[in-house]
């Protein structure tokens, strides 16, 4: 199974109706759902191999109970301590259905320790690059990689966030991932950008896959780059969520049913299509 190290949130995703009106009512669609790139990773993970690990805090209050009953019930196990205030991100989505991300981490950089048992029966451990942004969950991330790493597991970085690169430092972030034993990283394009401009991609992993929405995927092994352009989709209200469908179905494919790596972009881009399509779907349906 996968085994993916970072947050679960409360996502909350709004796409407004009409322009914003500073200081009164504005009509929007507003939607809540269990949420954090990790936890989002996982749940796909299960959903496409029957099960998986989400390692990091869950919330001690109501919405993180909500949340670890809900990851059980998808066939995800829950590793790690549970405390303080659960997390929340707040998706603003313009009319194409991109997001500008509003984040409240509250309690989730709070796991000091893991246990070696947790990565038990992993075939790739998949940690979100916010896990590497506060201590001491980050110490535990780079245990955790390394770890897994000497176990013969596959490890798997996304690199999640331009802003938070920054706020961490771009040559800081380069020089970890160089110490870090990563099999494979998944940058979007904004965030493969940020990274070129300090070093060369293919120096930070042995495989590189930029992620580029509508775009083609790019797959870098060394010098070797190949293309791969995604399902069109008529419509999309919303993706969030989309690269993390993307990831679990490259990890599934790859990890678990030993797939080639043009193999499991495939596979990833098609978890991604579905989740898309669901959600407009969803939308078109309730109107």
């Amino acid at each position: 199974m996968i085994g993916c190290v970072g947050d679960a949130f409360l996502d909350v995703s709004v796409r407004l109706e009409e322009p914003l009106k500073p200081q009164t009512d504005t009509t929007a669609n507003i939607q809540t759902r269990q949420g954090g790139s990790a936890a989002n990773v996982a749940v796909e993970a299960a959903r496409l191999c029957g099960s998986a690990k989400f390692i990091g805090v869950i919330g001690a209050d109501l919405f993180g109970q909500q949340i670890s009953a809900e990851l059980s019930q998808k066939g995800v196990e829950v590793c790690g301590p549970s405390t303080g205030r659960t997390g929340c991100i707040v998706a603003l989505l313009n009319e194409r259905g991109e997001a500008s991300m509003l984040s409240d981490r509250a309690g989730a950089a709070q796991m000091s320790s893991w246990e070696p048992n947790w990565l038990e029966g992993l075939k790739a451990l998949h940690v979100t690059s916010y896990a590497f942004f506060a201590e001491p969950l980050a110490t535990a991330a780079r245990e955790l990689l390394v770890a897994a790493a000497q176990a013969g597991v596959l490890t798997s970085v996304d690199v999640s966030s331009v802003g938070g690169v920054q706020q961490f430092g771009l040559a800081r972030y380069a020089g970890m991932l160089r110490e870090l034993p990563v099999d494979v990283l998944l940058p979007n394009a904004a965030e493969a950008a940020l990274l070129a401009s300090e070093v060369e991609l293919p120096s930070l992993a042995d495989v590189v896959v930029t992620k580029q929405g509508a775009g083609p995927t790019l797959l870098h092994q060394g010098t070797r780059l190949e293309q791969f352009p995604p399902s069109q989709l008529t419509e999309v209200v919303d993706t969030v969520g989309a690269g993390d469908a993307f990831a679990a179905g490259l990890l599934v494919a790859r990890a678990v049913e030993g797939r080639s790596w043009p193999e499991a972009v495939l596979a990833g881009q098609e978890a991604s299509a579905s989740l898309l399509r669901q959600r407009t779907q969803s939308r078109t349906a309730k109107r």
